[in-house]
């Protein structure tokens, strides 16, 4: 950084003056002298002037107590957010984790329900082929002895067997 050397020329320009200052970074800042020099001696303008672009450096270092301030508050207080929005986050995860057992729980009542009622509605279809299938084997055998005594009867008492 460097500021310029005001000599006898600069001190003659108007009031109305503005000055472009460079610093080595290649940036420009404009100082009107009428704001900064009404009635102020040199060497005051130039202690001054001085100060300024130090605090300039110090903010651009990182090094302005000021700026060190307000990072520091500005950390704590996003050190105080992460902590929050953790808190936040790990509440919101337990919640979900929560309602999912439920659910789960919940699906396999569901299931342990619809098992029973298939194995249910199995047996009752069982039991009724069952019921079905024993009529027809009594009607079945009913039939035969009916059949039988039929041909027995039909077979004369001549016929020797």
């Amino acid at each position: 950084m460097s500021y310029t050397d005001y000599s006898s020329e600069t001190d003659d320009a108007s009031d109305n003056e503005v000055v472009m200052e460079r610093y080595e970074d290649g940036n420009y800042l404009r100082i009107n002298r009428r704001l900064f020099r009404a009635n102020i001696p040199d060497w005051i303008y130039q202690d001054r002037l001085a100060k300024l672009y130090e605090e300039i450096r110090q903010v651009r270092e990182g090094t302005h107590p000021v700026c060190v301030a307000l990072i520091a508050e500005c950390s704590k207080e996003m050190n105080e957010r992460l902590i929050a929005a953790k808190a936040y986050y790990d509440n919101e995860r337990e919640k979900i984790n929560k309602e999912y057992i439920r659910r789960k729980e919940a699906i396999e009542k569901e299931l342990e329900a619809a098992k029973v009622a298939a194995k249910e509605k199995i047996r009752a279809e069982l039991m009724e082929k069952m019921k079905t299938l024993e009529s027809e084997y009594a009607a079945a055998k009913k039939s035969l002895e009916t059949y039988t005594t039929t041909k027995k009867l039909q077979k004369s008492p001549n016929d020797a067997a």
